[in-house]
């Protein structure tokens, strides 16, 4: 199961802190390096490193269907991966 459909399922269980609450996909997120994509669900297994400021240093690999809640919308991600995101929000 990717980590974003989990995290979204794990939050209808347990209270997550507030500033946990944004969890996003990187499949949508700015940080994810994979620019070369076009970015839909079929990219959920493709893996890209982590460009965020605060985690670079850490060399993370992370797929499309990964999630965290350093997230930041990537606006060019377009509908699809947009798409992909709404459907495991929790309600």
């Amino acid at each position: 199961m990717p980590t974003f459909e989990h995290f979204q399922q794990l939050k209808n269980h347990i209270p997550l802190p507030a500033d946990k609450q944004q969890i996003g996909a990187c499949l949508a997120c700015s940080y994810w390096d994979a620019d070369d994509v076009r970015r839909d669900q079929s990219q959920v297994a493709r893996v890209a490193v982590c460009l965020h400021p605060d985690l670079v240093e850490f060399s993370l690999i992370v797929s499309g269907g990964s999630g965290c809640s350093r997230w930041a919308e990537e606006p060019a991600a377009g509908a699809e991966a947009r798409a992909y995101v709404e459907q495991y929000e929790a309600p």
